[in-house]
């Protein structure tokens, strides 16, 4: 529960145990936590934020900008996964207020103050994650490693009370999260679109709109290592035109009715339905034609087993997904089929650790 040095599902301390100073709403747009007003210099390196002055932690202990303070200084000191290496120093400048000096200008540290969560000073240590305290709208009551964690409101929390009082949350794998629900000893739980045709009595499928995505990411590097010696890289995907020629190969629109049941849009890079998103990139897919063209053009052609082949190099590869994660595992299948027929033989492997 510790976002700082992401012990033990980071991930759930924010927004369940602690607030952010920024956050966003539903359209994604930027609001206040914490926060009640920032102002940016005209240089973009200096950001003073002015916070709220009736919060307290779950504790009942009051939050300050001491303890802002504390949290970023301690999250750059802890090499964070959230990246502080631009900030130089965070200064208390007023009762409630901080600023924020930057080495040089940095749009994307809007996304820290909407990242990481505000821990108190007086309750942080290297067991914080066990048990932690913070000003979200929830508290922690019972966690059980790899099993379940218990939460209930936060008496203290300034914000709109939560709906449920109590909640808990059950760590299982997909298949024994549907077994659990058959049985109703859930009351909700998140389904990968491979399990959408199941009818369970007693509850109902919800379907939403999404900014969520899947898809295929291929190595682009030529085979060598990085600076820690590990193998990076790829000798087929390496060439840029096997990577335009699977793009326009593959067929979007099979994909999301095979394994998506119809449950999905079609999307052509990882920031599709986002504000920054450019709907200007989508193309023409499903062209095996255009793609023989770009591989040929490109100096590939097919050998006897209709596998492209390129000086001596057959265009062949291995693609791997989480292991337990039913929804790429589809994915991964259909998309290894379709290009395997194409002419880029691709096989498929599960592999325990991914995300």
């Amino acid at each position: 529960m510790d976002l700082i040095r992401q012990q033990d599902g980071g991930r759930y301390g924010s927004p369940l145990f602690q607030s952010t100073l920024l956050s966003q709403n539903k359209d994604l747009e930027v609001s206040y936590d914490l926060a009640t007003e920032y102002h940016v210099s005209n240089d973009a390196q200096i950001w003073v934020v002015s916070i709220r002055e009736d919060v307290s932690f779950s504790d009942g202990q009051e939050l300050t900008v001491d303890d802002v303070i504390f949290t970023y200084e301690t999250a750059k000191n802890a090499q964070s996964t959230v990246d502080l290496t631009n900030l130089e120093k965070v200064e208390k400048t007023d009762k409630n207020q901080i600023t924020f000096y930057l080495k040089e200008p940095q749009s994307t540290f809007l996304y820290t103050l909407q990242t990481l969560g505000i821990v108190p000073e007086h309750a942080y240590d290297n067991h914080y994650a066990e048990q932690p305290i913070g000003s979200g709208p929830y508290q922690f009551v019972e966690w059980r490693k790899g099993e379940q964690l218990i939460v209930e409101r936060n008496p203290y929390y300034y914000g709109d009370s939560p709906v449920f009082e109590r909640l808990t949350f059950l760590f299982v794998g997909e298949d024994q999260a549907l077994a659990a629900a058959k049985a109703g000893q859930v009351d909700v739980l998140s389904i990968p679109i491979t399990f959408s045709d199941q009818e369970i009595d007693g509850m109902k499928r919800l379907s939403f709109e999404s900014v969520d995505n899947r898809g295929v990411m291929l190595p682009y590097p030529s085979p060598g290592f990085n600076e820690d010696g590990e193998p990076i890289g790829n000798a087929v995907t390496s060439d840029i035109a096997i990577r335009k020629a699977m793009n326009v190969a593959v067929d979007r629109d099979a994909i999301v009715e095979g394994v998506l049941h119809g449950e999905g849009t079609v999307a052509y890079s990882s920031v599709d339905g986002l504000p920054w998103g450019n709907s200007d990139i989508a193309i023409e897919d499903n062209n095996q034609a255009k793609a023989e063209q770009i591989l040929t053009d490109a100096g590939w052609q097919r050998g006897a087993d209709h596998i492209f082949e390129k000086n001596g190099q057959k265009a062949s590869l291995t693609l791997y997904y989480p292991s337990g994660d039913q929804m790429r595992q589809a994915l991964s299948l259909v998309f290894a089929d379709m290009m395997t027929k194409f002419g880029i033989e691709i096989s498929t492997k599960g592999a325990a650790g991914m995300k």
